[in-house]
């Protein structure tokens, strides 16, 4: 085979592994996209319910995101994971935390952000002090107190998520862990 055939099949080669690849990605996606679960464990707001909570100072904490958003996801499934007991078939059946008198919702954002261009989606975010989705907002008397946000260099990390939840006195430990090892102390 002369050069000019080599770099044909070469061509060949690495179009056919591009392709191959990109079937394999889009299968991947087509199929967290049929398992995909509507995000049903807290009281849902719509945004005119959001904003009349904002509007009226009101405090109220919210979990902030949309089906669309790959790290929504991510976190919803992580939330399911440590907050939400299933039974056998995989129904929902309880939260494993009481949440107590604390309003606790979710807010899909993809609302707004279908009604509005990417600027102005931008400055309704700023308004509520979030940026980015997911995001865990506490907000008292019209103000952000405490947030946890998906971080365009860092992501968002189950650490995070559960610190604000600890943070915010949203769930509490039931038992301090104590355990027996060269790391204990003798006091």
């Amino acid at each position: 085979m002369n050069k000019k055939n080599i770099f044909l099949v070469s061509i060949i080669i690495l179009l056919f592994a591009a392709i191959v690849g990109i079937i394999n990605i889009q299968i991947k996606k087509n199929k967290e996209d049929s398992n995909y679960q509507p995000f049903t464990y807290l009281p849902t707001l719509n945004f005119n319910q959001f904003k009349t909570l904002y509007d009226n100072k009101d405090e109220f904490y919210v979990y902030i995101g949309r089906p669309d958003c790959g790290d929504s996801r991510q976190f919803e499934n992580e939330f399911a994971k440590y907050f939400v007991d299933f039974d056998k078939e995989g129904n929902f059946v309880q939260l494993r935390y009481d949440l107590g008198d604390n309003p606790f919702y979710y807010f899909d954002v993809s609302e707004i952000i279908e009604s509005t261009k990417s600027i102005e989606q931008r400055k309704t975010y700023k308004s509520y002090g979030f940026y980015y989705t997911p995001s865990l907002i506490h907000y008292k008397e019209g103000k952000v107190v405490n947030i946890a946000e998906w971080d365009p260099v860092f992501g968002f990390d189950v650490t995070d998520y559960l610190k604000w939840f600890y943070d915010n006195q949203l769930i509490a430990s039931k038992d301090e862990v104590y355990h027996k090892g060269p790391t204990d102390r003798n006091d």
